[in-house]
């Protein structure tokens, strides 16, 4: 009999539990088109390559415009993106924005420039529709805040959803489309 044994190190993440399991949560829902973050977690990445190959596969479109993925500026030479039939943006500019942005410890959250109401992505001056922060911010007019643990908070805004893929502008495409004929 055949037993196939995993390398540990491809299954074990090195990102607080709690955090892990939010995060495969919100990639799995359909409002979530796009991920932005820091980390370089093996475990995180082999499960976000998986769902944007499953999306591209379900839906006909190039990897990124199925689930766009964008990673630390540091980029992720030490992973296999791409053997795994993944891509991923590297942004050469600090973070790029998107549908769940998790912010990199060194990146400021203005949670005053929206207390009292506003667009989520004012406090981040990038876009998105979901923020993963470390630390509490404190409660918000524009989103509603949950305790993910081990320190991590989520504010998710309460408007409808913009897309945030930072690759793609739907109004610039829907323009350009009505231009062409």
């Amino acid at each position: 009999m055949l037993r196939i044994v995993m390398n540990p190190i491809e299954t074990q993440t090195t990102l607080p539990e709690p955090l892990f399991r939010v995060i495969m949560d919100l990639i799995r829902r359909d409002d979530v088109r796009s991920v932005s973050l820091p980390f370089d977690d093996f475990a995180l990445w082999r499960e976000l390559v998986a769902e944007q190959r499953r999306r591209s596969e379900a839906t006909g479109h190039p990897l990124q415009r199925a689930f766009g993925l964008f990673g630390p500026e540091a980029g992720l030479a030490h992973l296999q993106i791409e053997e795994w039939g993944g891509e991923v943006g590297i942004p050469y500019e600090g973070a790029s924005g998107a549908d769940l942005f998790i912010l990199p410890t060194w990146h400021r959250f203005f949670a005053e420039k929206i207390r009292n109401g506003g667009k989520l992505r004012w406090a981040v001056h990038k876009p998105c529709n979901r923020i993963i922060v470390q630390g509490d911010h404190g409660e918000v007019a524009c989103a509603t805040r949950t305790d993910i643990g081990a320190g991590w908070w989520l504010y998710d805004w309460t408007a409808p959803h913009e897309d945030c893929n930072p690759l793609f502008d739907p109004e610039f495409e829907r323009i350009a489309g009505e231009n062409s004929h």
